[in-house]
């Protein structure tokens, strides 16, 4: 209980009940100890009282998370930098955990965003960044995947920066995970805008990529959570609004798979601002129109694609 809660007050009791014998280390029923709770919510000033009172024990290094996570992949997922910092200080050697399911120190900053983490960690002298940017997680997602689906710029720009390959650059930016998606087509896919808009302006080329299915990133734009100006910020560099997969399906036929509120609104832009063709047929033999017919908002489609037969 003290854990989640965070002003001096607080600070002195924690410190009390440590002075007083309370165990730092007692594991709750979710299989967490204190310092976990109090930095997965945040509460710095709790976190670095259990942490002062906690660093000196053996134990202290061998205290995992229920997924396997050091304390400093707890700290790097939130952005709390500052224990992120004073912990590496002390336990170096926690640069190169992995948890559980294969995510490293920088899975877990590319979630986060945390730049100071970041910036600490490249420079940190027997750090192999290159090494580390190319490890990919249970999902096959290299830590650019997670940023790019985050929408965590700052972070993709700054490792690109960093590792200064450009073929290596290209190909973590286009190599699938276990689902078939290069970090391009996941920032896609989660709609994430100022990460299209670099790649847009910066590496234009990285946009071209298909996947094994040969879907393209506006195939994954339309699927996903992205809205009516990642859709316009990807036609502006000319995609294909009518490329097919390898099922036969263009990107209009993928509206079908968003589940989001705007996918009428999607529908709305590829017809309206660029000419998405309805009359395609699919490797089964289905229309748009076929499809669409299948769906719990039938009638609305219909009727846009009416509104779009009359004009």
């Amino acid at each position: 209980v003290v854990s989640i809660a965070d002003d001096f007050k607080t600070e002195n009791l924690v410190d009390t009940l440590l002075t007083s014998g309370a165990d730092a280390f007692h594991i709750c029923s979710s299989h967490k100890v204190p310092l976990h709770v109090a930095i997965a919510i945040s509460k710095y000033s709790t976190a670095n009282t259990l942490f002062e009172h906690m660093n000196q024990s053996p134990e202290f290094e061998k205290t995992l998370d229920t997924n396997k996570k050091s304390f400093v992949q707890n700290c790097a997922e939130v952005s709390m930098h500052l224990l992120a910092l004073d912990i590496l200080a002390m336990y170096p050697n926690w640069i190169e955990h992995k948890d559980k399911n294969k995510n490293t120190i920088l899975h877990s900053i590319a979630e986060g965003g945390s730049m100071e983490t970041l910036d600490f960690v490249i420079h940190l002298e027997h750090f192999s960044l290159l090494e580390f940017v190319q490890m990919t997680n249970h999902k096959k997602r290299n830590p650019l995947h997670i940023a790019a689906g985050l929408d965590r710029i700052e972070v993709i720009q700054e490792l690109l920066r960093a590792i200064n390959n450009p073929e290596l650059a290209n190909s973590l930016l286009t190599s699938e995970d276990a689902h078939g998606l290069s970090a391009v087509h996941y920032a896609a896919l989660r709609g994430s805008f100022y990460t299209l808009d670099f790649f847009v302006n910066s590496l234009p080329h990285v946009l071209q990529a298909l996947t094994r299915t040969k879907q393209t990133v506006l195939h994954a734009a339309v699927a996903g959570s992205a809205n009516a100006s990642c859709i316009r910020l990807l036609m502006s560099i000319g995609m294909d609004v009518n490329a097919k997969d390898s099922t036969g399906r263009s990107p209009l036929f993928y509206i079908f798979r968003n589940q989001t509120n705007s996918r009428l609104d999607l529908l709305r832009v590829l017809l309206e601002e660029f000419d998405a063709d309805t009359t395609i047929i699919n490797e089964d033999g289905q229309s748009f129109i076929a499809e669409a017919s299948m769906t719990q908002d039938c009638q609305e489609i219909m009727d846009l694609l009416s509104e779009f037969e009359n004009e």
